[in-house]
């Protein structure tokens, strides 16, 4: 999709692009990945397409048919290669280990 910026291996969608249809958001546990062209329980509520552990990296798909589903499934590869690497999820410099729920064989 033309309007997914990438930034290190996450895709990013800003809510001023009105045509952009995947939103990724980081949150506590993960990334969550939703399709702004699909409202789920209210206004402002993006369906939810899956969304990626930080803990354990298993992608969760909530809507398995979704068109959105490869491009997701790209971007959370991408994240999943990178375990054990430290990955920021806040602007005030708090990162994760990617991973760090996996044990170690």
């Amino acid at each position: 999709m033309e309007s997914v910026e990438w930034r290190g291996q996450v895709a990013i969608t800003h809510w001023w692009e009105e045509e952009a249809r995947l939103f990724s958001y980081v949150a506590a546990t993960g990334i969550g990945y939703c399709d702004r062209h699909r409202k789920a329980g209210g206004d402002y509520n993006y369906k939810n397409i899956a969304h990626l552990s930080f803990s354990t990296l298993e992608l969760k798909v909530y809507d398995p048919k979704s068109e959105l589903l490869p491009e997701i499934k790209k971007g959370a590869a991408n994240l999943q290669a990178r375990k054990g690497e430290q990955y920021q999820v806040s602007t005030s410099g708090q990162y994760v280990t990617l991973g760090f729920g996996l044990k170690e064989r």
